[in-house]
């Protein structure tokens, strides 16, 4: 389960000019997904296995903190805070809409289909806003637990050691759930259990499919360096130091 960086608050930029909403929720998770492709590839081969999911979470809007300067007015704070929150809200969108298109038109189609790989990709909002550092889990005072998902939140939800957010459910849920394989929800984006997102026309454009893929390998590689990343139809082996072992 890919969520790291979904809760930053505010535009910023990495060492290479990537900014970072991009580079973590796509190009990051992008990067991993391929190193741990081979070994997911064969445990989807183990009989009587599940099959492996790789899952992104893509959040809603980001709330933005709020800008003063003590040498300026109340007016040029808010001019400032709304074109700052104009920028980040475009940044992230166009970041979003890059995520679910390279899960939907890159991993699930372009490499499970096209190398018969019996693992999942989807892409999840479990918020569409940050959620309260301080925030517990609520139940309804007539709820009670029905299926996997709701056993764990309910278990988690009882325990003051943790912080458990109600919108956990929808990555549990395609964590977890048959219906990913029984309806193949292979490359979905789900924003509720069993509750498909409106996807923007970029998002679901196929023919921006394989420019977006490239982009995204040529972008690791000139980071990361020419050889980084693992061909996608390579099949995991033992180490030698492994098979000593």
């Amino acid at each position: 389960i890919f969520g790291s960086g979904i809760d930053q608050a505010h535009f910023k930029t990495d060492l290479h000019c990537i900014d970072a909403y991009f580079g973590m929720m796509w190009l990051g998770h992008f990067y991993a997904s391929n190193l741990l492709w081979p070994l997911l590839r064969k445990t989807s081969r183990i009989p009587n296995t599940p099959a492996p999911r790789v899952i992104f979470e893509a959040p809603g809007q980001q709330r933005l903190p709020s800008i003063s300067d003590d040498s300026s007015s109340d007016e040029e704070d808010l001019r400032r805070s709304a074109y700052d929150a104009e920028v980040c809200s475009e940044i992230f969108r166009r970041s979003k809409t890059s995520l679910l298109l390279g899960v939907r038109h890159g991993l699930a189609e372009r490499i499970v289909k096209r190398h018969h790989d019996n693992i999942y990709a989807l892409a999840v909002q479990p918020s569409k806003n940050l959620a309260d550092a301080g925030s517990q889990y609520r139940r309804d005072s007539h709820w009670q637990p029905s299926d996997l998902c709701d056993h764990v939140l309910d278990t988690l939800s009882k325990d003051t050691n943790f912080a458990v957010r109600s919108t956990s459910r929808i990555v549990l849920y395609a964590a977890t759930s048959p219906d990913v394989e029984n309806k193949y929800l292979n490359g979905a984006y789900l924003v509720d259990v069993g509750i498909p997102g409106r996807e923007k026309d970029l998002a679901a454009d196929p023919s921006l499919g394989p420019g977006f893929w490239d982009i995204s390998e040529r972008a690791i590689k000139a980071v990361v360096g020419k050889d980084a990343m693992v061909p996608w139809d390579h099949e995991w082996v033992k180490s030698p130091k492994d098979m000593a072992a």
